[in-house]
């Protein structure tokens, strides 16, 4: 049974130019979780694609899907 479970979970942004954004969200152990890239078209954000990974319970890499705007796939 686990004790003292903490979860830890946290985002950095990076604005890279005046109209794009790349959001990371990590795990506790500072594995990536996801990378999303937006675009900014008029006074909104767009995504253009998104990086998923899915970790086991010994925090190995176990799938990873790569999303864009007109495909998707998974390694």
């Amino acid at each position: 049974m686990l004790k003292n479970l903490k979860l830890i979970h946290f985002t950095i942004t990076e604005e890279w130019e005046d109209y794009s954004l790349k959001v990371n969200e990590y795990n506790a152990t500072g594995k990536l979780l996801s990378s999303t890239i937006q675009y900014k078209i008029g006074s909104g954000w767009t995504n253009a694609g998104s990086t998923i990974n899915t970790y086991n319970a010994s925090d190995f890499l176990v799938n990873r899907c790569i999303y864009s705007w007109n495909a998707m796939s998974s390694i």
